[in-house]
C-alpha cells in the first residue's frame, strides 16, 4: 500500500533527522531567533560549541577516510579516538560514575499493570465509545510509526547491502523482522517500557561486515553487557555521540538515488516525506503530508486506479487525522 518513493522517502527523511540531532548535540547547530537555527559562531578555542563542533568534524572526517580505506570498525575507531582527543579538552561530561546506579526493581509498578479505565475517563461526550476511538487512533498512529521506522532501517540496510539478497528472500525476511519488531513492541508496552523498535543504528552492522542473524544475536548480548557498562555513557562528550549519529544518517540517505526527482509526481511527496520529518520532528507529519500528495496527484492526473485501495485507506486516515487532532 506505500508507494516505493514513499518508503525510500522515509529512509532518508529519517537520515536527515539522525542528522539534525547529531549536529545539535555537538552544537554544529544552535537556535536562533530569526532563522530558527543557525552554524555555531567560532568563538575561540576556550569557547566548548566551538572545539565540540571542530572535533566532530575531524571525527566524522577521521571516519570516512577509515571507511574509504575498508578498515573495519571505523565508526568505533573514529568515535574512540574522539572520546580520547576530547578529555584534555575538557570537553567531556563531568558526574560520578556509578556501575549499580540502576533500579532494576523500577520497573515492577508498571510491568503488566494495564489501566484500561481510560476508555471512560477520555470518551467526553461519547463516554466509551469516544475513549475507544481516541484509543483506536493512538494505536493505528502508533502502528504506523513502527512499521515505517522498521521499514526504513531495512530498507536502508539492504541498500548498504548492495541488494546482495533475491528479492524473493528479502520479502520473505522483512516480513520476520516484522513479526520480530512487533513482537518485541508488545512486550515491551507490557512491561511499562519506552517502545521497543528496530534501530537504524542496524545500518552501521550492515557497513562493519554483518551479513548473517548472527550479528543481531551477538548485538542482543552486548546489550545485555551493556547494562553495567551504560554509566560511563554519561561521561562521553557530545562530539563522539554526534559523529554516530551523522554518519549514521549520511548511510541512510544513500537511498536518495533510488527516487526519481525528474519526474515531479515522484519527487514532490517524496520531497514533502524527507523534509517534514526532520523540520517537524515528526516522523508521522512527513509520512501523512508525503502519502496525502502522492494520491491527490494521482487523482487529478487521472491515475486514480493505480493507487492500491490500502493506499486510499491511510490516506483517508492522515486527512481526517488533519483535520480533528
Amino acid at each position: 500500500a506505500i508507494p516505493h518513493n514513499i518508503k525510500y522517502a522515509v529512509t532518508a527523511g529519517i537520515g536527515l533527522f539522525i542528522a539534525f540531532m547529531g549536529m545539535q548535540k555537538c552544537h554544529m547547530v544552535v537556535a536562533d531567533g530569526h532563522h530558527l537555527v543557525k552554524f555555531v559562531e567560532f568563538a575561540g578555542l576556550s569557547d566548548y560549541n566551538t572545539m565540540s563542533t571542530i572535533l566532530c568534524i575531524l571525527g566524522l572526517v577521521l571516519i570516512a577516510v577509515l571507511h574509504y580505506k575498508h578498515v573495519h570498525g571505523a565508526i568505533l575507531i573514529g568515535k574512540i579516538l574522539v572520546i580520547i582527543a576530547a578529555i584534555p579538552l575538557g570537553l567531556y561530561h563531568h558526574g560520578e560514575i556509578n556501575l549499580f546506579a540502576y533500579d532494576f526493581g523500577a520497573i515492577l509498578p508498571t510491568a503488566f499493570k494495564m489501566d484500561f479505565t481510560g476508555f471512560l475517563s477520555h470518551g467526553g461526550s461519547l463516554g466509551m465509545a469516544g475513549g475507544l476511538i481516541a484509543a483506536g487512533a493512538i494505536v493505528i498512529t502508533l502502528c504506523i510509526m513502527d512499521v515505517f521506522e522498521t521499514m526504513s532501517t531495512v530498507i536502508a540496510t539492504d541498500h548498504i547491502l548492495d541488494h546482495k539478497v533475491h528479492h524473493d528472500e528479502t520479502n520473505e525476511k522483512i516480513k520476520k523482522t516484522l513479526e520480530a519488531d512487533a513482537i518485541a513492541t508488545v512486550v515491551g508496552s507490557s512491561m511499562g517500557v519506552t517502545t521497543v523498535s528496530t534501530f537504524v543504528e542496524s545500518t552501521a552492522m550492515a557497513v562493519e561486515g554483518g551479513r548473517t542473524g548472527l550479528s543481531g544475536v551477538v548485538t542482543s548480548f552486548l546489550f545485555i553487557l551493556a547494562i553495567f557498562i551504560a554509566p560511563f555513557a554519561s561521561v562521553i562528550p557530545s562530539a563522539a555521540t554526534a559523529t554516530t549519529l551523522i554518519i549514521t544518517g549520511v548511510f541512510m540517505m544513500s537511498v536518495v538515488k533510488q527516487i526519481n526527482f525528474h519526474d515531479v509526481e515522484e519527487g514532490l511527496p517524496a520531497f514533502f516525506t524527507m523534509a517534514f520529518i526532520p523540520l517537524t520532528y515528526s516522523l508521522i507529519n512527513g509520512i501523512s503530508l508525503g502519502l496525502v500528495t502522492h494520491t491527490f496527484i494521482c487523482i487529478f492526473s487521472g491515475r486514480a486506479k493505480e493507487v492500491k485501495k490500502g493506499t486510499y485507506l491511510m490516506t483517508l486516515l492522515f486527512v481526517l487525522m488533519f483535520i480533528f487532532m
